[in-house]
């Protein structure tokens, strides 16, 4: 395997590669680099064979990957149930975060202490937007749907901003997205437009081989969807 850092053209180092997260790092400018079509096995996880290009190729489906599909009378729909063990350390913070918030306030109001007050509204936010990820991830269901000449993408019942509803004629396909920074890197399923743009989905992948095969499995369904659209042109 040859893998080429695309910032600075230098060939990455085997030792640099980590096939498992499908990542490798280039050490001279420190870019994370994504290995494409990665095969990783895992014990027990089911196999999903694909034909591109005269190959075959086959994704191994993690246990990790909770995904559930169901199709039927033109209706696909993927869920995926809440992350509730993954959630059990900010929700322990969360605890720690807003009781202290909560003593603090009672002390900037029964005192009328009100720079006090004003000065931890920036905490008090913190606590607000940590405390809703951790209700998200405990109770919320992310299920991607298929029907009715649209794909929609929700989680619920909490509300957030992840939902989106979009045209089967808008979509050109599902692809992996790989979104790194110094601390974190997560694995994504990417909904690439027509126009060009993409719109990123959250399976909660712990690798690129999961993400890759939620994509391949939303890539199905959304070929055969646009196959049985009556008002589209993908009919065959």
């Amino acid at each position: 395997m040859r893998l080429t850092c695309p910032k600075c053209a230098r060939a990455i180092e085997g030792v640099d590669i980590d096939l498992a997260k499908g990542l490798g790092v280039c050490r001279p400018c420190g870019e994370l680099v994504p290995i494409g079509h990665v095969v990783t096995p895992f014990a027990g996880g089911a196999s999903l064979a694909r034909t591109t290009d005269g190959g075959t190729r086959t994704l191994y489906r993690p246990e990790s990957l909770r995904l559930v599909e169901k199709s039927a009378e033109g209706r696909y729909e993927a869920s995926l149930p809440p992350r509730r063990l993954a959630a059990i350390p900010l929700v322990g913070f969360c605890l720690v975060w807003n009781t202290f918030m909560a003593v603090w306030y009672g002390i900037a109001i029964a005192g009328g202490i009100w720079p006090m007050a004003l000065f931890g509204l920036l905490h008090l936010g913190a606590g607000i937007f940590l405390t809703h990820k951790a209700l998200v991830e405990l109770f919320n269901t992310r299920r991607l749907v298929i029907a009715g000449g649209t794909v929609s993408w929700t989680s619920g019942p909490i509300p957030t901003r992840a939902n989106l509803s979009v045209g089967l004629d808008e979509i050109d396909g599902f692809g992996t997205h790989v979104k790194a920074t110094q601390k974190t890197t997560a694995y994504l399923v990417a909904l690439n437009l027509r126009a060009g743009t993409m719109r990123e989905i959250d399976i909660g992948a712990s690798d690129l081989t999961a993400a890759e095969y939620a994509a391949e499995c939303f890539q199905d369904a959304l070929a055969e969807a646009k196959r049985l659209d009556p008002k589209g042109p993908y009919r065959t």
